[in-house]
């Protein structure tokens, strides 16, 4: 009696076993089925519109050498895989005779890259003609490739010879070399300026801005961040030593500053971002395991290929690859795609609103109960939303800066500040500036022989010209403020 109960409660157990394991894959089947349709939607649609979605209708076409900034060795890199920069490391005799040849910065030397040595000078609004000349003694052993960067700056078109089909594992040989440049070329700069050599000042402002430029052109969000930053500390250096330009050169910075259009180049980055992405999702569908570590490390920015992903992690990566990879796939395209359609929506201004309600939407598909299946999605949505409140206040910075050179030459023209920024139509500037935030005037008050530009930040509202100079987040600070004065030609006649 006892063995035949056990026989039925053993077979019903079975029974409701295979019921749920049933259950389970009719589930898998399902959720499968429809991440692939939902893909299959998504790409149709976007088709339809259109739009770009592999790597090779989006990569740049080849220039010919003589136009392209970057054909040269100078850029060529080493068995590494790096461009180097000759003498950007200060050695140990080097450094005891710039200790020996200037005992009041003493302190400030140390072995190792150039820049660091200087930064904390260079931090400052102007430099005292003692530290203008220390600053010129650190850099003077890469003047070399400074001059470089210079005879290359007449080219009009740049294009590196990226190798996009490497995807998130792709080397960017010129990157950071391009931002030490920059950072060298400031501090050349600003020394300049301490000293009154304001023409070596304004072309030192301009090569980085081709440095930046450079970067523009090619379509990678990474590539795109460099110029950005390019840009960024050429606008700060441009409020440092503006004050000593003449009308030339701040009409030479100004009309280089009216050829940058961020929003412009940032659009087919995003296009890249999604096609390379989505050549990775092609990927990982039949990926070997170490293959699908190595782009899960990329993924992550991990760069210790030694480290191994746990069984556990394994497993998730195998359910996350049959089962969940095409919806992630479609979820993240739709995500590039919200964004794009909100760069083009206008061709004059921006909406904070519109771009934090996209990102809410993008971490909820994330977040959510089911968020698990947009492992790519969680990884690559946190890293591309802050890009839009920096595009943003960088851009806001070179229209700032352009209205700045304009006052500059008012200023040198007419003896005296301009009373409205309306005062600088039609010579200085072909309109009035507006806000690229709401598209209202930007906000402008004359203080005896200083002023105060000011764009509405991120916030979208007027904090009549509050700035937060310790905030680093552009989307945090409440104002986007610009600080100027009397030309100094003018202050002290």
């Amino acid at each position: 009696m006892m063995r035949r109960l056990w026989k039925r409660l053993f077979i019903a157990m079975a029974l409701v076993a295979a019921l749920c394991l049933g259950l389970v894959v009719l589930c898998g089947v399902w959720l499968v089925f429809d991440g692939w349709s939902d893909w299959k939607r998504t790409q149709e649609e976007l088709r339809k519109r259109g739009e770009l979605l592999t790597v090779s209708q989006i990569v740049p076409p080849p220039i010919s050498d003589e136009q392209n900034f970057f054909a040269d060795p100078f850029w060529q890199p080493d068995e590494k895989g790096s461009v180097n920069l000759p003498g950007i490391e200060i050695a140990g005799a080097e450094a005891e005779q710039l200790r020996q040849r200037f005992p009041a910065f003493a302190d400030l030397v140390k072995e190792g890259n150039r820049h660091k040595t200087i930064a904390a000078l260079t931090r400052k609004n102007s430099l005292t003609p003692e530290q203008a000349e220390f600053v010129l003694a650190v850099i003077a052993p890469v003047t070399g490739s400074l001059d470089a960067v210079e005879r290359l700056s007449s080219r009009p078109l740049a294009h590196y010879p990226l190798d996009y089909s490497k995807g998130l594992t792709m080397p960017l040989p010129p990157l950071t070399t391009v931002l030490r440049l920059s950072q060298i070329f400031a501090a050349r700069a600003q020394a300049a300026a301490a000293l009154g050599h304001a023409g070596e000042s304004a072309r030192d402002v301009l090569l980085i801005l081709r440095l930046g430029r450079a970067m523009e052109a090619h379509p990678t969000m990474i590539f795109q961040m460099a110029a950005m930053a390019c840009h960024d500390m050429a606008c700060d250096l441009i409020e440092k030593v503006l004050p000593g330009w003449s009308d030339a050169q701040a009409a030479q910075v100004q009309a280089e500053l009216g050829k940058i259009n961020l929003r412009r180049t940032l659009i087919p980055a995003l296009r890249m971002e999604r096609a390379v992405m989505d050549a990775t999702f092609d990927e990982l569908q039949g990926a070997s395991r170490s293959r699908t570590e190595s782009i899960l490390r990329a993924a992550y920015g991990e760069a210790d290929e030694s480290r191994r992903v746990s069984a556990r992690g394994s497993f998730v990566l195998l359910v996350y690859r049959c089962g969940f990879l095409a919806s992630d796939r479609a979820f993240l395209n739709r995500c590039v795609q919200r964004w794009i359609d909100l760069l083009e929506g206008s061709s004059e201004t921006l909406n904070p609103q519109a771009f934090d309600e996209a990102e809410r939407w993008m971490t909820a598909g994330t977040r959510e109960a089911w968020g698990y299946r947009h492992l790519f999605s969680r990884l690559s949505v946190p890293v591309i939303a802050p890009t839009f409140p920096r595009l943003a206040y960088i851009q806001t910075r070179i229209f700032q800066a352009r209205v700045a050179c304009g006052v500059q030459r008012y200023a040198l023209r007419q003896g005296e500040l301009p009373s409205h920024l309306a005062d600088l139509v039609p010579v200085e500037l072909a309109e009035t500036p507006r806000d690229l935030i709401g598209g209202g005037p930007m906000h402008y008050r004359r203080d005896g022989r200083e002023y105060l530009l000011w764009s509405i930040g991120w916030n979208a509202v007027d904090d009549g010209g509050k700035d937060s100079l310790s905030e680093r987040k552009a989307a945090k600070k409440p104002d986007w403020v610009w600080r100027g004065r009397l030309p100094d030609a003018v202050a002290t006649p």
